[in-house]
């Protein structure tokens, strides 16, 4: 059989993806560190940012026209869709790092897994 539809745009493994509700966007996160917005209707990406680190996870926010990233940098990142509010020249709103700790002189990094939304967005 062949594939009904084929997206092509990342450059690397793309390690999570997820539907807009009403099915007509898909959005995706990849091991190259971009973050990619498909409206399913063209074959190309519509959106696209860079997290400057392998994404680990990505989750819409749709009642805020946002997605939220999380890479292996640690860092917990919302990016702005509707181009509203302020936002930096790298088109996210908010950025979180955890600080590195040290365990037995060891320094570590977290690498975030996963991010979701609760069904209800307020957490």
């Amino acid at each position: 059989q062949n594939p009904v539809l084929t997206l092509e745009g990342h450059t690397a493994s793309v390690t999570s993806l997820g539907f807009q509700r009403d099915g007509r966007y898909l959005y995706s996160g990849s091991e190259d560190g971009t973050i990619k917005l498909w409206d399913l209707r063209n074959p190309t990406y519509s959106r696209s940012f860079d997290a400057k680190a392998p994404v680990r996870s990505v989750t819409l926010f749709s009642d805020r026209d946002q997605i939220i990233s999380g890479d292996s940098a640690g860092r917990v990142t919302v990016w702005d869709l509707g181009g509203n509010g302020s936002r930096s020249s790298d088109g996210f709103l908010h950025q979180v790092q955890p600080r590195k700790g040290s365990t037995g002189g060891c320094l570590m990094q977290t690498s975030i897994q996963a991010v979701d939304i609760s069904e209800d967005s307020r957490t």
